[in-house]
């Protein structure tokens, strides 16, 4: 995990990015951690992004693929999320998906998914869970759950 400090685009000193979860939605993302040989499952992290992101809700969305080794969040059940988050006067902060079975590091599928939704990734193998953000490089960022 690259947990030293940079500056940012404008030249200013930055702290590393962290992914603050509730405990929740930590505990929900146990519980998808893939077992056999299922199909990966997927879904999208609300809250808010400051300094930080937090997550506070989390929801499972139909992996329209139906595939073991990739993911594709239905449009229309997303789209429900992102209207909600906006009601709630939060944002979608991220996207959640497993890797049943490869490590918790993202494919060029995830990084071309990283491209079209800049936020935090959050991956989950059968041993591990690990969030990532893209910036010039594909970064991983510390996990941290608030009980």
């Amino acid at each position: 995990m690259d947990e030293k400090a940079g500056a940012d685009r404008k030249g200013k000193e930055s702290t590393p990015l962290k992914l603050i979860m509730t405990k929740n939605v930590y505990d929900f993302l146990n519980s998808v951690k893939p077992k056999g040989k299922e199909e990966e499952r997927c879904g999208l992290l609300v809250g808010r992004k400051k300094e930080n992101f937090f997550a506070d809700e989390i929801f499972e969305i139909r992996n329209v693929k139906a595939s073991v080794s990739e993911f594709e969040l239905d449009p229309a059940e997303s789209l429900k999320v992102f209207e909600y988050a906006e009601r709630k006067e939060k944002e979608v902060i991220g996207v959640w998906h497993t890797h049943p079975f490869w490590k918790a590091y993202p494919s060029a599928k995830d990084l071309a998914g990283m491209k079209l939704f800049p936020g935090v990734w959050v991956i989950v193998s059968r041993d591990e869970m690990k969030a990532f953000v893209l910036e010039d490089d594909i970064n991983e960022i510390e996990i941290v759950v608030k009980f």
